[in-house]
């Protein structure tokens, strides 16, 4: 009696260890397949949802299918906050990202994109549209220095978001347009120098840059300065110049960053020749 009873315990004691070893297996599988990426239908096919990775999954592949369907979007949020993952790859599918997709990755250094992708592609790990027009997305961690290449008309929105590392920008002379919240929150930026040619400084452009420092100059082919594009409560600026004539350029209602150290007050700013 005693042996069939020791018999039984072993046997329940195996059964257990294989049905863990088979759960663990089986939930690597998935989770290797695909089991952190939720999908959501669209026209033409499905956009990445949500990607919950973990402190292992440093490399995320967006694929060119997902159940026979193809992947055409990555959505609002679908990668954001995604604390560990340091390279993208997109497939060669996706034509739409939402401004919102990638903000908050921390530790990203990179983008890659398919070749074959008509709608995006990748320079030196850095996200633009397929003709290098617009540049859509510069990674948090790739660099403290940046030069955006000439043929470049327009920063995307939110395209430098909280880069904190970023601490030099340069600018080519084809730059129309700063999109909405393009530099929101570098804080390492310490410097900007804006080319002649700029017309348009986007939404909370440069807002919350609290390092940039000494005069800013609004070229002269500006026309509109929009809501909050130098927003800031504590900002190091001496005085903002705009070399535009005044009845050519629109500067918005509140657009001007507060003084360091003076919370009531705002950093002046005068037409060329010291004309308010």
């Amino acid at each position: 009696m005693k042996n069939t009873l020791k018999k039984l315990a072993l046997y329940a004691l195996i059964g257990c260890f294989v049905a863990g070893s088979m759960t663990f297996i089986l939930w690597w599988n998935l989770r290797s397949a695909g089991l952190g990426i939720q999908y959501a239908a669209v026209d033409g096919g499905l956009a990445l949802k949500r990607y919950s990775g973990t402190s292992e999954d440093k490399r995320l592949v967006v694929p060119d299918f997902s159940d026979g369907q193809a992947v055409v979007a990555l959505g609002e949020f679908s990668i954001s906050n995604a604390a560990y993952l340091e390279e993208l790859y997109i497939g060669a599918n996706v034509r739409d990202m939402h401004p919102w997709a990638l903000t908050n990755c921390e530790r990203l250094r990179r983008i890659d994109v398919d070749p074959a992708n008509a709608y995006f592609t990748s320079a030196d790990g850095v996200l633009y549209n397929h003709d290098k027009t617009e540049l859509v997305l510069f990674p948090n961690m790739h660099g403290e220095v940046f030069a955006v290449p000439g043929g470049v008309c327009a920063i995307g929105e939110n395209a430098f978001y909280k880069c904190k590392n970023l601490q030099e920008i340069a600018f080519p002379s084809t730059l129309r347009e700063v999109g909405e919240r393009a530099f929101f929150r570098c804080s390492g930026l310490k410097e900007l120098q804006l080319p002649e040619g700029l017309e348009i400084i986007g939404v909370d452009a440069f807002a919350f840059c609290d390092a940039l420092e000494g005069d800013i100059i609004i070229p002269a082919t500006c026309r509109e300065i929009r809501d909050y594009a130098f927003s800031s409560k504590s900002s190091k600026i001496s005085k903002i110049i705009i070399l535009a004539d005044k009845e050519k350029i629109a500067l918005a209602n509140d657009w001007l960053p507060l003084k360091e150290k003076k919370a009531s007050a705002k950093v002046g700013f005068e037409f060329a020749g010291g004309v308010r």
